[in-house]
Order: structure tokens, then C-alpha cells, then sequence
């Protein structure tokens, strides 16, 4: 059985809530830095965007193949972040953890962005909605907290080959 998506927006969903809490696994990112607008007073990072890899479409098919989720994060504070931990999971209905991992951005310089890649998403077991949270743990002295976290629903469709 094929698995259909819907045609997703990603950019255009929602935040729900506040930054979940985890504890880390360990991982390293290995991405080349992007340069973003200048920063503001004191720490903060922000997840900014999310997509997969390949893109999804309404074919994509969630069991079959490697896909890589990327997480966009900016280091929007006045200072380096240094082992700046990104956390990604998926859950489907009533918060069934399908996937969780942590991955650690070395070094992020004030006013640097860095695409960060969890990969192995292939395998999930098929379910007609996934909830997809990604974060990034707060870095000392950062207040500012509404911006380190995304979430996203994402509905399926099933249809026959």
C-alpha cells in the first residue's frame, strides 16, 4: 500500500507551545555555516525553518528509501554558541514516540546559521497523522525561548497502488 501525503506547507503551520524538554543523546552535526542578519543583545538561537530531504510530495512514500529531516537554526544572540544541542522527534496519534534524536551543533557564531540534518527516518511505521517537534535546548543566560522550537501536524492519506 502506497502512502499519499497531503500537499504540505510546512512554512505555513503553526507553533504550538513553548519548547519541549529532553534529555540529549549524542550526535554531531556536520553543516557549512550560513550568513543571516545581524544579531540582538544577549543569547539566543532560533529554529527557523524545517523541510525534508528529498522534498515530500504527495507520493512520497514514509516506509520505503532514506529521508532526512533538516532543521534551520540561527544563532540570533551577540555571542558564539558553543555545543548547541538540536533535538528532533515524531510521534503519531496520542503522543507515540516514532523517532527521537539530538544532534550538536559545535560552534555557531552571532549571526550565523546552520542547517542541521537527522537522518535514518526511514522505517516509520505507517499512521494517518504525525506530529513533528523539533527544538533547540536553551543556551545559558538565554530568556527569550518562544523561538527555539517548531511543530508541525502532518496529515497522510493512504491509497492503492
Amino acid at each position: 500500500m502506497a502512502v499519499s501525503l497531503l500537499v504540505i506547507f510546512l512554512s505555513a503551520c503553526q507553533l504550538v507551545g513553548g519548547p519541549p524538554q529532553a534529555t540529549p543523546s549524542e550526535g554531531k552535526s556536520e553543516t557549512a555555516p550560513i550568513a543571516l542578519a545581524a544579531p540582538s543583545s544577549g543569547p539566543d538561537v532560533a529554529v527557523t525553518a524545517v523541510d525534508f530531504e528529498p522534498p515530500l510530495s504527495p507520493n512520497a512514500n514514509l516506509s520505503a528509501g532514506d529521508i532526512s529531516l533538516l532543521v534551520a537554526v540561527e544563532n540570533k544572540g551577540d555571542r558564539r554558541e558553543k555545543d548547541l544541542q538540536m533535538v528532533a522527534q515524531i510521534m503519531g496519534k496520542e503522543d507515540e514516540l516514532l523517532y527521537s534524536d539530538t544532534r550538536i551543533v559545535d560552534s555557531l557564531a552571532a549571526g550565523e546559521g546552520r542547517v542541521v540534518q537527522f537522518s535514518r527516518l526511514a522505517g516509520l511505521p505507517l499512521r494517518s497523522v504525525y506530529t513533528i517537534k523539533v527544538w533547540a535546548i536553551a543556551v545559558p543566560g538565554e530568556a527569550k525561548l518562544d523561538n527555539n522550537a517548531k511543530i508541525y501536524r502532518v496529515p497522510v492519506t493512504f491509497s492503492s497502488p
